[in-house]
């Protein structure tokens, strides 16, 4: 077991490190495809260059002749191959079977992944291997740069420590959002702006506080200083708590919480975020973390396992667009409004039921409500407090639901598996219009 863990760390490592390695090549669209194959593969050449070159002709030294079989060799022919049918057939027109064949040579030929991890990749039941996959992606992007799709969020954009990523709407929810463009958006995105801008202030303000806490106890402080700062902190909460919540606040407890953290400029903390962004690279910034003497060995977190303290960074790493100080305010919706609803699953809230003595009206709501949620002005209602989702989560419907979503997943993996082998075998071209001419 313990000689498994590690080979499965060697892979992880290995394909992070390549795949990064190739990110940095910088390939571009206007290189060749040979140029872009020795970029991806610099110790290697065309193997013209190999047959003709001195050594081989003489025939005192076959290196070169080894050279011609070596796997780099192969990587760099099929490098080209691939550059050729991305230039005949744009990728967009692609079959299923042919972009499988492409993720399929990149993750064994570039990557240096297992046959047995590609397969566990393609069916998608082993989200421990969803680094591995984001590796292919990215590997992907940078050999090939005709695949990234406009519409499409880049991953290379996304890893960017300055600037937040784009939406990964699709083309028609793109086109959708231009088309009802006008003023008041515009009106909208300044006062978005602002608000960004704010955010990072803040963020900045409470480093130096935290710094100065660090350097000084906050009891230390003399009273004016401590003023200063109480007034900051009501400003704080006031931008992250509703008004009605405002006097529920312990606002010593905050105080406390948000002083005792080291303070972290700005590309500090998206290093740190960015070392739990999956578990490939949360495990290559534990092994450092276990390797460096200086840590305080006696917090909590070194009682754990490996496998216990793994975990807890993955899981730490998934909120990090909510955990991260200095995330924006769109980054933050973003990422409620995609999950915000298994985050709250099973936390008390107030909800609106429908009740015939309920003290409340359709009318008492609004129009916007009543016409959004088509609410009759004479509809009662009444407060309950209800766990939240356990009205869809657990009902039937959602099972079944779950179910469905997982036989569709069975059905698309079993369609990438048999097309894959249908263009392998000639049977199946770039495109569905076309049978390859090989066959």
């Amino acid at each position: 077991e313990e000689l498994l863990a590690q080979e499965d760390l060697r892979e992880k490592t290995t394909s992070r490190t390549k795949s990064e390695n190739i990110v940095s090549a910088h390939i571009s669209e206007v290189d060749t495809a040979i140029q872009r194959a020795q970029k991806a593969f610099p110790e290697t050449m065309p193997k013209e260059h190999i047959l003709e070159s001195p050594n081989q002709k003489g025939g005192e030294d076959d290196s070169d002749l080894a050279l011609l079989y070596s796997e780099d060799q192969r990587s760099f022919e099929g490098m080209i191959n691939w550059t050729k049918r991305l230039q005949a057939v744009p990728y967009n027109q692609w079959s299923v079977g042919a972009s499988v064949a492409l993720d399929h040579w990149i993750a064994k030929r570039v990557l240096g992944l297992s046959e047995e991890t590609w397969l566990a990749l393609l069916e998608g039941d082993s989200p421990e291997l969803m680094g591995r996959g984001r590796d292919i992606v990215m590997a992907r992007r940078a050999l090939f740069p005709e695949t990234v799709l406009d519409a499409q969020e880049s991953i290379l954009a996304e890893d960017s420590k300055d600037e937040p990523a784009e939406d990964d709407e699709n083309l028609d929810e793109l086109l959708a959002t231009l088309a009802g463009w006008s003023a008041e958006d515009k009106t909208n995105s300044n006062a978005d702006a602002s608000l960004e801008s704010f955010s990072s202030s803040v963020a900045d303000d409470l480093q130096s506080w935290r710094a100065q806490h660090h350097a000084t106890p906050f009891d230390d402080w003399p009273q004016e200083k401590k003023q200063k700062f109480n007034y900051w902190l009501q400003t704080f909460v006031s931008s992250h708590v509703p008004e009605t919540s405002l006097g529920s606040v312990d606002l010593e407890e905050t105080r406390k919480n948000l002083l005792e953290p080291s303070p972290q400029n700005k590309d500090s903390a998206y290093d740190f975020w960015g070392n739990l962004r999956d578990e490939t690279s949360a495990e290559i910034f534990l092994q450092k973390l276990r390797q460096d003497n200086s840590n305080e060995k006696d917090h909590p977190f070194w009682d754990l396992d490996y496998g216990s303290q793994l975990r807890r960074l993955v899981n730490l790493g998934t909120i990090s667009e909510i955990a991260n100080e200095y995330s924006t305010e769109t980054q933050r919706s973003k990422f409620l409004s995609r999950y915000g609803d298994y985050l709250l699953e099973g936390v008390s809230f107030d909800h609106l039921v429908l009740d015939p003595s309920g003290p409340i009206s359709g009318s008492d709501l609004g129009p916007q409500l009543q016409e959004k949620y088509d609410i009759n002005h004479a509809d009662r209602f009444s407060l309950q407090k209800i766990l939240y989702g356990k009205d869809e989560f657990g009902s039937e419907a959602s099972q079944r639901a779950r179910v469905l979503y997982k036989a569709w997943n069975k059905l698309k993996t079993g369609r990438a598996h048999y097309e894959e082998k249908q263009f392998q075998k000639g049977l199946l071209g770039l495109t569905y219009d076309e049978i390859d001419k090989s066959n």
